[in-house]
């Protein structure tokens, strides 16, 4: 019989699972897609907690998951297209909140310069100048 909340088979039996009223936790992983985009690691049976991998999120200058966590010692390291993995414990994790970026934005051209920092709302329309 299937569970009514992940569709995963019973593994319990009619006694343990009171015939299909009440059924046994499921052991499977879970696999739901969190908003993030990775998917849970936990059991179908819990809640699904935060996402526990490396941030992914970059900009031009920094990858957040290779940020420091407050209290650690180290510097940002630049982003590469290829940048090495996290070791387990290296930096923030996804499900943690991504430092603004303080570096000066990369939005501009030759016409116009936007004067705020990277993690900031840009100030400058796209250039339509030839």
């Amino acid at each position: 019989m299937q569970l009514p909340d992940c569709e995963h088979l019973c593994k319990g039996s009619c006694g343990k699972c009171r015939n299909g009223r009440l059924h046994i936790s499921c052991t499977k992983e879970c696999n739901k897609i969190l908003f993030c985009g990775h998917e849970c690691q936990s059991k179908c049976s819990k809640v699904c907690p935060p996402c526990s991998r490396p941030c992914e999120t970059a900009c031009g200058h920094n990858q957040c998951g290779k940020l420091p966590v407050p209290g650690e010692q180290a510097k940002p390291v630049r982003s590469t297209v290829n940048s090495k993995k996290n070791k387990k414990g290296d930096g923030r994790k996804c499900g943690e909140p991504c430092p603004p970026c303080a570096e000066d934005c990369l939005n501009h051209c030759e016409h116009r310069k936007c004067e705020n920092k990277c993690g900031d709302a840009c100030s400058v329309q796209p250039c339509n100048e030839p």
